[in-house]
C-alpha cells in the first residue's frame, strides 16, 4: 500500500519520538510491500485466447467462453509518492499469497464469425496487520488494499485457416487502487485513526494474438499489447499452451509479463509483473 507510506511517514497526524521512527519505517516497508503485491493482478483480456481449430469458413453463430485463471506472478520495479526519491520493490508470489484475503479473476469472450468482444475482470483484496508501533505508543495498524482492473476490447480475426488464426484489435484497460489504513486506540491516538487514499488511470491499447494447432488436443498461442493514455506506457507479452480436455473445457498454461509505467506529480508506478499462469476455458 504505497500511498500509505506518506501517511505513516507523517506519523498519522502525530509527532512520535526518535525512538519510534525505526518502528514506523518497518511499517512503511510492510505497507509498501502489500501495495506492490496487489499489482500482480495487472491482467488483461489475453488469457481468453481461443486456441484449437479456427474454422476458415464463415460462421454467423455466436460463440462464448469464460476463463477463470490464476497468475502466480511476482513484481519488481520502482515507485514513489510525491517529489521524493523512488524506492525499489521486489515481491515474490509468496509475498502476495500470504496477504491475500479475497480474489476474483475471470475473462469473457464473445465471437461471431471474424468479430470478437473481449473483456476481463480482476479484483483482489490484500490485508496485513502490524505489531505494536513505537513501543505501543501508536498501537497497531491494519492495512488493506482493494485493486480492480477492468479490460474491454474488440478484435477482428485478420487471418484464419483450419489450424491457426491471428486476431488484431483495440481496447481499454482501467486500473483502480484503493488503500485503507486503520490505527487502533493508543496513547498517542486515544480515538484511533482511519485513512483512505486511491489512484486510478485508464490506457487505450492495441493488441495482437494468434494460435497454432499442434494436434487434435494441443495448441500453442501468443499475445502482445501496447498502450498509453493515463500512463506513460504499458505493455504485455504472453506465451502459452492449451490442452483440449473436452469439447467444452480447455486448460491453459503459460508465462506472462506485464509492464506499467505510470508517472504523475504525486505518484510513480514503474513496474514489471511476471510469472506462470494457469486457466480453465469453458466454451458454450
Amino acid at each position: 500500500m504505497l500511498v500509505l507510506r506518506r501517511w505513516i511517514r507523517n506519523g498519522a497526524g502525530c509527532n512520535p519520538s526518535q525512538h519510534s521512527k525505526s518502528r514506523l519505517a518497518q511499517l512503511r516497508t510492510r505497507a509498501a510491500l502489500t501495495w506492490f503485491a496487489g499489482t500482480a493482478a495487472g491482467l488483461l483480456v489475453a488469457m481468453d485466447c481461443d486456441a484449437q481449430t479456427a474454422p476458415s469458413q464463415a460462421d454467423d453463430a455466436w460463440h462464448f467462453a469464460v476463463t477463470p485463471y490464476l497468475w502466480t506472478a511476482g513484481l519488481n520495479g520502482s515507485t514513489r509518492i510525491g517529489p521524493t526519491t523512488p524506492i525499489n520493490v521486489d515481491a515474490s508470489f509468496s509475498d502476495i499469497a500470504n496477504r491475500l484475503s479475497a480474489a476474483l479473476m475471470a475473462a469473457f469472450e464473445a465471437r461471431r464469425d471474424r468479430w470478437l468482444i473481449l473483456s476481463d475482470l480482476f479484483y483482489i483484496r490484500l490485508s496485513d496487520t502490524t505489531g505494536p508501533l513505537a513501543g505501543g505508543a501508536l498501537g497497531t495498524a491494519k492495512l488493506r488494499l482493494d485493486q480492480t482492473i477492468v479490460g474491454l476490447g474488440g478484435a477482428y480475426r485478420w487471418y484464419r485457416d483450419e489450424q491457426s488464426f491471428v486476431d488484431i484489435g483495440l481496447g481499454v484497460r482501467y486500473v483502480n487502487l484503493d488503500a485503507h489504513i486503520t490505527f487502533s486506540q493508543s496513547p498517542l491516538l486515544p480515538n484511533g485513526l482511519a485513512h483512505n487514499e486511491s489512484v486510478n488511470w485508464a490506457d487505450g491499447i492495441v493488441l495482437i494474438r494468434g494460435s497454432r494447432d499442434l494436434s487434435s488436443r494441443w495448441a500453442i498461442y501468443g499475445y502482445a499489447d501496447l498502450g498509453t493514455g493515463g500512463s506513460k506506457w504499458s505493455g504485455q507479452l504472453l506465451a502459452g499452451a492449451q490442452y483440449k480436455w473436452s469439447q467444452l473445457i480447455r486448460l491453459d498454461v503459460g508465462y506472462r509479463i506485464l509492464a506499467e509505467d505510470y508517472d504523475s506529480s504525486n505518484f510513480l508506478y514503474d513496474t514489471r509483473i511476471q510469472g506462470p499462469f494457469l486457466g480453465a476455458r469453458i466454451q458454450f
